[in-house]
């Protein structure tokens, strides 16, 4: 498409204005994007160790498995660990115990 000569320069500086604004938005979007994959990354944490638990034990009461839910973040990988020795539910109950004040 070809512009008149009289609209070449501002269509130009136009183009140019978007392109700038749209690299100063780039850290947002990353940053954005970032905490988006951070969060489903121990979403899918939380849904592997509660079926690895439930699998293990046979099943959860409706209250332990809220408590695992609630867990931080990065108490995930140390329960993973830990529920491999586990064979009853007083075993999570006691780890979770152990581990309030973490």
């Amino acid at each position: 498409m070809r512009l008149p000569p009289a609209l070449n320069e501002p269509v130009r500086a136009t183009m140019y204005q978007i392109e700038q604004e749209e690299r100063g938005m780039t850290p947002f979007v990353t940053s954005f994007e970032r905490l988006a994959r951070d969060e489903g990354k121990i979403e899918g944490e939380r849904k592997t160790v509660l079926r690895q638990l439930k699998r293990k034990l046979g099943g959860l009461s409706e209250a332990l498995e809220a408590e695992v839910v609630a867990l931080h973040a990065a108490l995930l990988d140390p329960l993973s660990e830990a529920l491999l020795d586990f064979t009853t539910q007083a075993d999570l109950e006691a780890w979770l115990r152990e581990h309030e004040q973490a």
